[in-house]
């Protein structure tokens, strides 16, 4: 099996997270540190060489992630009762059930308020 490193760049697009994000999760000390985060490789032998991500490290915990999300939504949304859209509970809210929601023109407008 190949390995594939992925630098910081190509990570960013295959997690959808940007630098500090992954830093975050990196340092032990931030409110978003994520032990389970793959560690990053050094592809040098100095200090400050440059590092990567094993490919296949990160797609595994790319399906740990996706496994914890999708349990996590199905128990909580086991629970509770269907909620309406958020429009559709707003104007309920304020008696506008069955309303258009377009803006009336003026003629239109106008026969209305000449009716009231």
């Amino acid at each position: 099996m190949a390995l594939a490193i992925l630098r910081l760049k190509k990570l960013q697009e295959r997690i959808g997270l940007k630098r500090s994000a992954i830093y975050d999760r990196l340092y032990p000390k931030s409110p978003r540190y994520d032990p389970t985060f793959p560690k990053p490789v050094k592809l040098g032998n100095r200090d400050r060489a440059a590092m990567g991500f094993v490919e296949s490290e990160i797609e595994e915990w790319l399906a740990r992630q996706i496994e914890k999300s999708r349990q996590a939504a199905a128990s909580s949304g086991a629970n509770r009762p269907a909620q309406p859209a958020p429009l559709e509970a707003e104007r309920r809210n304020y008696g506008l059930e069955g309303r258009r929601s377009a803006p009336l023109d003026f003629e239109e407008q106008s026969r209305r308020d000449a009716k009231a």
